[in-house]
């Protein structure tokens, strides 16, 4: 098996730590290696632009039909070889979805007595937009209760509320990013 043979223009596509994938030309083709180096494997969602031949380290292979597809990730490499232009394949690549990895961490903490931070940290490659959704707080208002921001591509944002008073039960929230839900559950007593 030579997947990588005759190859050129080599293009390092780049959404989140720890995936990795590249795309080459290959005559009239287009072939990408993918992989991941993290030890548990876990499932990605492609949206392909056209059919591709998927193929591992051991020659085995499948077709794969354009449009949504599951591959499951290891730290074997996985070849995707198509009629495609290379960039559309770069494009369908950078635009992976990780249903079981979220594309930010987010925890809560009372900064101080009239202030609630959250912090976002963004796990991808991406800005990634995020909406900060709180439950009501038994034994304290929060103001407002949700909040929109920007995590930079690789980074972490803080994101505060107002507080008053003393909550007297777990705080509960949600942050919505990519379209993946990321439920919150903090003990804030002091």
């Amino acid at each position: 098996m030579r997947m990588l043979a005759n190859v050129a223009d080599p293009v390092e596509v780049n959404v989140r730590a720890g995936f990795y994938a590249y795309v080459f030309k290959k005559n009239e083709s287009a072939v990408a290696a993918i992989w991941t180096t993290e030890q548990k494997p876990y499932s990605v969602s492609i949206e392909l632009p056209v059919a591709v031949e998927c193929c591992d380290l051991m020659g085995n292979t499948r077709s794969l039909p354009a449009g949504a597809a599951e591959l499951k990730m290891s730290e074997s490499p996985i070849f995707l070889v198509c009629k495609a232009d290379a960039q559309a394949l770069a494009a369908a690549i950078q635009k992976t979805i990780f249903p079981s990895r979220p594309p930010v961490k987010a925890e809560a903490r009372l900064s101080d007595l009239s202030t609630l931070t959250f912090h976002l940290v963004n796990q991808t490659q991406q800005p990634v937009e995020a909406e900060i959704e709180l439950d009501p707080l038994k034994g304290a208002q929060v103001s407002p209760t949700s909040r929109k921001a920007t995590v930079p591509a690789s980074e972490r944002t803080t994101v505060d509320f107002q507080i008053a008073g003393a909550p007297s039960a777990p705080l509960r929230a949600r942050v919505k990013a990519n379209g993946q839900i990321i439920p919150i559950s903090e003990d804030l007593s002091i």
